[in-house]
């Protein structure tokens, strides 16, 4: 009993989190910054292109890193790669996206543009993806960047405000009931519960034990 009432979630490290993270490309010309991410131990994949926005692909993967040229078009985006980034973002807000490109030109005000969680050219170096992928992977999996980010939503979109302390307290305790719903993260926050399904999502994924 000691025990189970000490028991808190535990801080990742990035060797912890390539245990568990998932990572999808979505480009349809071989991309040589794949492999070399591959190389450094983290589960990364690389599809042509998403036919279907509740696919197992999607479903499964946590980190998406999309090119805006070329796909899309499985599920006939007039805008291609950006139509994609929105769909992915507006069903799977706990999921990251990254947005990259070898051309400038093209639609500066998109949605997608804000909703991405990071652009990149994709002439940039492989280091550059890794390091990206990396700092998203943190704010995902790793409960010392996550919490700002759960504390900043309950701020901006409930009125909520709470402490670093005494949320990290509620995700322990969070972290003891798995696996959780969106009842469970409404009554520990205090939040509506027809509005916890996103906050759910976010912090199902952060107390994940494998």
């Amino acid at each position: 009993m000691f025990f189970w009432s000490k028991l808190k979630l535990p801080s990742r490290t990035i060797d912890d989190i390539k245990k568990i993270c998932r990572v999808l490309f979505v480009d349809d010309q071989k991309f040589d910054t794949v492999e070399i991410i591959s190389k450094s131990g983290w589960n990364v994949e690389r599809v042509k292109d998403i036919d279907a926005i509740d696919s197992p692909v999607v479903r499964n993967s946590h980190i998406f890193f999309i090119d805006i040229k070329g796909v899309g078009r499985a599920m006939k985006f007039s805008d291609d790669g950006l139509g994609l980034v929105s769909a992915i973002k507006e069903r799977y807000p706990e999921k990251k996206v990254v947005i990259y490109s070898s051309v400038s030109e093209g639609n500066r005000f998109h949605q997608a543009l804000k909703k991405a969680d990071d652009l990149l050219s994709k002439n940039a170096d492989p280091y550059e993806f890794q390091t990206t992928l990396e700092k998203l992977s943190k704010e995902v999996f790793d409960v010392d960047e996550c919490l700002p980010i759960i504390r900043a939503k309950l701020r901006d979109e409930f009125g909520v405000s709470i402490n670093i302390e005494d949320l990290r307290k509620s995700i322990d305790k969070l972290y003891k009931t798995q696996p959780i719903n969106n009842e469970h993260v409404a009554k520990v926050l205090g939040i509506a519960i027809d509005k916890a399904g996103a906050l759910a999502s976010i912090i199902s994924l952060l107390i994940q034990k494998k």
